[in-house]
């Protein structure tokens, strides 16, 4: 299960670098639309976890877990270009939108 959905990250974004890359090189790139427009909401889909069923619910919150510890307090050079007011806005609308993040993101 967790091969499965690494590779489909993976193809995903693999596809979305390509699209946006043949978009750019032919002076039409339009994340609005079209090709891009897909992959920008099949992207953010995966990103939120939209597809993963109950029985993934311990994935979901592994996951949960992670973010909070990045958001929270992880400074790390990866980390660095989210500043404190993005790190306090993302937490606050998890903890607002998703039940499931809600409990994990705790002071």
């Amino acid at each position: 299960m967790v091969f499965d959905h690494q590779m489909h990250a993976i193809n995903v974004l693999t596809r979305f670098d390509w699209e946006s890359r043949v978009a750019a090189a032919n002076g039409r790139v339009d994340f609005g639309s079209g090709i891009l427009r897909g992959l920008v909401d099949e992207l953010t889909d995966y990103g939120l976890l939209r597809d993963l069923r109950r029985l993934a619910h311990r994935t979901r919150e592994a996951v949960y877990r992670r973010m909070w510890t990045v958001l929270s307090g992880d400074t790390s050079r990866k980390y660095s270009h989210l500043s404190d007011a993005d790190r306090r806005a993302i937490i606050e609308i998890l903890r607002d939108t998703k039940a499931d993040a809600a409990r994990v993101f705790v002071n």
